[in-house]
């Protein structure tokens, strides 16, 4: 029969502190594994929370891409436009500048050229620019007597009769405006003849004058119809008309803001002004000698066609 060995009081504490030490090591075991176990649970929070957020489709990753390219290429063409406008503004600097270079060396003969004239006058007219008048007066001049040869020479011929009368702006007599009233007891009668389809404009009088500086207005067949009168304006103002200057007299009277048509017939002018004016004018000899009338220096245009 086997025999059964108690322990002893020192064995007893051994096998406690044993017991202690299996139990501390499971305890921790059993740590670690909960640690773990924390950390698996944390990681399938986590994958479930981010599988909670919305997710974007690839369509509004385009359109988002597309927006962001939408906008670069908006701010690109902005900045294209800013620079075609700078680059614009100083062509139209250098432009201006050359255009007395551009008038003086123009040849009435080179198609090209008279563009070129054409052009220049133009863009001056749109800028408000004055260029010396002799300059004009001198380059209309050539490209008149030029027709003879070169047709094609009076279209730069009429674009430069358009600048110089714009160049009178300011030059005609600046006199204060009168009534009828101021002049009462006396008729006075101005008769044009208004184109089809113009525009009724205005006319007015300006200063006061005597016999025998009053102004007249009247077909060349007609009279003048102010005989009588010993006082009245010292010019009468038409503005925004388009006149007929065939077979007309006309003395002391400033036609402004209009458009003039000459289709070569006789007339007489006696101190007209043509202000800021726009013409029709035939091509030949009575038309080129109006032309050169205007082109004069003074900004008055005194002529008789014969």
């Amino acid at each position: 029969m086997g025999t059964i060995v108690l322990p002893s009081d020192q064995d007893s504490d051994l096998l406690d502190l044993g017991i202690m030490a299996v139990t501390e090591k499971r305890v921790h075991s059993i740590e670690s594994e909960l640690g773990q176990i924390a950390q698996r649970i944390a990681k399938l929070e986590g994958h479930k929370e981010a599988s909670a957020l919305p997710r974007q489709s690839p369509n509004t990753i385009l359109i988002a891409v597309l927006s962001a390219l939408g906008i670069a290429v908006v701010w690109y063409w902005g900045w294209i436009g800013i620079q075609v406008v700078a680059q614009g503004k100083q062509i139209s600097q250098i432009l201006a500048l050359l255009s007395p270079e551009v008038i003086k060396a123009a040849r009435p003969d080179d198609p090209q050229s008279i563009k070129q004239v054409e052009k220049v006058v133009q863009t001056a007219l749109q800028q408000g620019k004055r260029i010396d008048p002799a300059i004009v007066s001198q380059a209309g001049n050539k490209f008149v007597d030029a027709t003879t040869k070169t047709p094609e020479a009076w279209n730069g011929a009429v674009a430069l009769l358009n600048y110089r009368s714009f160049l009178n702006v300011g030059t005609a007599p600046q006199l204060q405006r009168i009534s009828p009233d101021e002049v009462k007891g006396f008729d006075f009668n101005y008769t044009y003849y208004a184109m089809k389809g113009s525009p009724l404009g205005e006319s007015f009088w300006i200063g006061l004058s005597r016999v025998p500086d009053l102004p007249e207005m009247h077909p060349l067949t007609e009279p003048n119809e102010n005989t009588r009168a010993t006082v009245g304006p010292s010019f009468v103002v038409y503005k925004n008309v388009r006149l007929l200057l065939d077979n007309m007299f006309m003395k002391n009277i400033i036609i402004q803001d209009s458009r003039i048509v000459y289709r070569g017939l006789p007339m007489e002018l006696h101190n007209v002004y043509f202000v800021n004016c726009t013409f029709e004018v035939s091509r030949e000899a009575r038309g080129e000698q109006f032309a050169k009338a205007v082109f004069s220096l003074s900004p008055a245009v005194t002529l008789k066609t014969t």
